[in-house]
């Protein structure tokens, strides 16, 4: 079972921001996060642990964050933490924080196409558990390539995680350097025999989001959104924005539309 969280809000953060922006892919990749300056990876075989040490730096946690917290009566809007308005450094803090083994492994590249002027624009990042290095002789290579091109040419399935992984995207917004979150994602592939029951998962995010805008019990599967205007009002079947307005799921990548 894979679990998907997305953020409730995003979309209006985003509409009432970018609107009319174009969504397309951008080459750009910003520095790592201040939590994360990456020392020399360990030469030869090297464990996860030993991989994560050497990408994550000094990481503080818990993370600090200065933005300020949602009002009280506001809609829940955090992924895990991360919501809408926090800095680029901030997010990549509470991510890193999120697991000892969490690294950040490149930057979210799906972004927007602005004219930058020569400055380093910030589109996001993504991030992930580290996994042990080990070297491969060119035999081995050759032969994973292989396969991977074998697999390719038969459509076979192919997962971004393994059982017990998880992964975060971030998109992120703003003049160089104070970029803000408009978008965030987690996916986790529970660990086998840690799958938690589709009524458990359920009920965690009914308790944590509230009343859905949909909720849909369909065979094999379960859809839940929640969509508020941006007064922060709950969109119910009489609102036309409930089917309109999208949030961005796992992929943390962020959809704009006139509306």
């Amino acid at each position: 079972m894979k679990l998907h969280r997305w953020l409730p809000t995003v979309f209006v953060a985003i509409a009432l921001t970018a609107c009319g922006a174009k969504e397309e892919e951008s080459p750009e990749a910003g520095p790592a996060p201040a939590a994360q300056q990456a020392a020399a990876v360990p030469s030869g075989n090297a464990s996860a642990a030993e991989v994560a040490a050497a990408a994550r730096g000094d990481v503080d946690c818990p993370a600090n964050v200065a933005t300020a917290p949602r009002g009280a009566d506001a809609p829940v809007d955090d992924v895990v933490g991360v919501r809408p308005g926090m800095t680029y450094d901030e997010a990549a803090n509470v991510v890193l924080c999120s697991n000892d083994l969490m690294v950040i492994t490149g930057p979210n590249t799906s972004g927007f196409n602005i004219q930058t002027y020569g400055q380093t624009l910030r589109h996001g990042f993504t991030a992930r558990l580290a996994e042990p290095k080990v070297e491969k002789s060119s035999k081995q290579i050759m032969e994973e390539m292989q396969d991977d091109m074998m697999a390719r040419s038969g459509n076979a399935v192919r997962y971004d995680l393994a059982p017990g992984q998880s992964k975060w995207n971030e998109s992120t917004m703003g003049l160089p350097g104070e970029e803000r979150v408009v978008g965030a994602g987690r996916e986790e592939w529970f660990a086998e025999g840690k799958n938690p029951t589709t009524a458990s998962v359920v009920d965690a995010l009914l308790k944590k989001y509230g009343t859905p805008s949909i909720d849909q019990d369909n065979p094999g599967h379960r859809f839940i959104r929640w969509v508020y205007d941006p007064f922060g009002r709950l969109a119910t079947e009489t609102s036309p924005i409930r089917t309109q307005c999208a949030g961005t799921g796992a992929s943390g990548r962020v959809s704009l539309s006139p509306d």
